[in-house]
């Protein structure tokens, strides 16, 4: 048996276990076994993805550009782009608040 396989027989047998033993539930043990792996899963990858943009903050911090980028994104703000931004800007607030008339269709 897979180690999948041997990891959901024995959460369906904990899962049989924990509800008191009860006969003729053995698929809806096997599915929410399947369930919280599946969730396990996803919680997994959300954490190696975190991880993995933690990793790469670092690598930034250490690359010696956050100046620059700090510097550009200065100029940015400064300079003609700051309309776009502010625009920008204003339109995820709506957005985000459902406010935004041309996100409805």
């Amino acid at each position: 048996m897979d180690d999948k396989l041997e990891h959901l027989h024995l959460r369906a047998y904990l899962i049989w276990e924990r509800e008191g033993r009860p006969e003729g539930r053995e698929v809806d043990h096997w599915l929410q076994a399947e369930r919280e792996f599946a969730q396990e899963e996803k919680d997994a990858a959300g954490l190696a993805a975190g991880r993995a943009y933690d990793r790469g903050v670092e690598e930034f911090e250490k690359s010696g550009r956050v100046e620059e980028a700090a510097e550009k994104a200065r100029k940015a703000l400064d300079g003609p782009e700051r309309d776009d931004l502010e625009k920008a800007q204003e339109s995820a607030r709506r957005k985000g608040k459902g406010d935004d008339l041309s996100a409805r269709r």
